[in-house]
């Protein structure tokens, strides 16, 4: 994460999403005037590599946002997710951008969240951040990781 951010809860379990087998989530947040001032990172795993496709096509996309669209500058294309979204939207009664990225990896599902935050949470390091994890993924499916942690 970006300087300034601190955990605020986790990593703990997060394996009653969508009948998932075993998953990981944490949250962060940061010090900003913002009305809202956190991220999170979740990573879940199915044993059926057929249910992970289809709970990431039916829960994970970007369709049950209204309004959402791939940032203009975006850059990053994974070269290991088999799937992958990244979208911001303003929601109702907000005035940030909150971003979602998403990949599908094998039997593997990570979601990346962040509400943009002048000073704290940038496109760029949210696109960074999204670069960090998808090499960590790739590297775990590969398991040519040299640094577990």
């Amino acid at each position: 994460m970006p300087e300034g951010w601190c955990i605020r809860r986790g990593p703990e379990e997060a394996v009653l999403e969508y009948n998932v087998d075993e998953g990981l989530w944490v949250a962060f947040e940061t010090d900003s005037p913002y009305t809202v001032t956190v991220a999170s990172h979740t990573v879940l795993r199915y044993d059926d590599l057929e249910l992970a496709a289809r709970v990431y096509d039916r829960y994970v996309s970007p369709s049950e946002y209204g309004g959402s669209k791939v940032p203009i500058g975006w850059t990053y294309s994974s070269p290991a997710a088999d799937s992958y979204h990244v979208f911001c939207y303003i929601p109702p009664q907000r005035s940030q951008y909150h971003c979602q990225w998403s990949g599908l990896y094998a039997e593997y599902i990570a979601v990346f969240l962040a509400w943009l935050i002048p000073g704290r949470m940038t496109q760029q390091d949210f696109e960074s951040i999204v670069e960090v994890i998808d090499r960590r993924m790739a590297c775990i499916l590969d398991d040519a990781c040299s640094d577990r942690h």
